[in-house]
This record gives C-alpha cells, structure tokens and sequence, in this order.
C-alpha cells in the first residue's frame, strides 16, 4: 500500500475518488485500511488548508 503527501488540488481530487470507490470496504479488509488511512490525509489536508487561508 503506497501513499504520498497531498500537494495539489489534483492529488485531493485523487483521493476524494478513491474514497468513494472504497465507501463499501469490507470490514478487516486492506481496502477498509486504505480507506482509513486515506480519510485520516484528506481530513489532515483539509484541516491545514483551512487554517493557511485564515488571516491572522
């Protein structure tokens, strides 16, 4: 299972699809890990480009 960081709108835009694609992961699955692991970046990603655009 590879991964990398989140760098741009596309790579987002990448994971985004392949969360949909893995929503209905067996449970024990490596797909539901790929799912959760997935999840944890885009919602790290999404945390840390909120706080970038805040002024401050």
């Amino acid at each position: 299972m590879e991964f990398s960081p989140i760098k741009t709108e596309s790579d987002y835009q990448n994971a985004l699809t392949e969360i949909e694609r893995l929503f209905d992961a067996e449970p024990g699955s490596p797909e539901l890990d790929r799912l959760d692991i997935l999840t944890t970046l885009v919602g790290v990603e999404t945390a840390i480009g909120q706080k970038i655009t805040l002024d401050v």
